[in-house]
């Protein structure tokens, strides 16, 4: 497992796969390999198949709900937006603070033109965290709707100092300081 995480980290994907399966094979229960396996799965768009080490995760750790926070994004990632919200939703059951699937429920609202929803989750997300780059680019983004309030320019401005925000997010924020004009 561990030689497969290593090749996985050197873009050696397939590769890597084949230490995984390795580790399955040898320990049927092995989490973690199964949650590697999925996600190399959902890399090769291969879903039916990821599910299945996903559940496969689920059964061998199922004190670990962060695995609905695996299977919510392989479903963002085919536009099965109500699955992703059904996944994320188990995930806010039993980590009611949990940041990523904070924020992924508040896209998933965004996409669907329910911002002041959405701007609620974003700020339960920041709430718990924060330093969570994403998190914080998403609320100040749904904060600057219509007028730049203080509070969105702050949080705009931390987005852009954030490392861990995502590139996009950053051009988004500077994008709307700089229409604002502000600097």
């Amino acid at each position: 497992y561990w030689m497969g995480r290593a090749l996985e980290r050197n873009n050696s994907l397939y590769e890597a796969i084949t230490y995984y399966e390795k580790a399955v094979t040898l320990n049927s229960r092995y989490a973690e390999a199964h949650r590697a396996l999925g996600w190399a799965s959902v890399e090769r768009h291969k879903f039916d198949q990821s599910r299945i080490h996903f559940e496969a995760f689920r059964a061998a750790a199922p004190e670990d709900k962060t695995i609905w926070n695996d299977i919510g994004d392989s479903y963002v990632r085919q536009n099965k937006d109500n699955e992703a919200l059904d996944a994320f939703e188990k995930v806010l059951e039993h980590l009611p603070q949990d940041v990523k699937a904070l924020v992924q429920v508040g896209n998933i609202l965004s996409r669907r033109g329910k911002e002041e929803e959405a701007t609620k989750y974003y700020r339960r997300a920041v709430k718990a965290d924060d330093a969570n780059g994403e998190a914080t680019c998403q609320l100040g983004i749904a904060l600057a709707r219509g007028k730049v309030s203080k509070e969105a320019e702050g949080l705009l401005k931390r987005c852009l100092k954030a490392g861990d925000a995502p590139e996009d997010m950053k051009d988004s924020a500077q994008s709307i300081l700089d229409t604002a004009g502000i600097n």
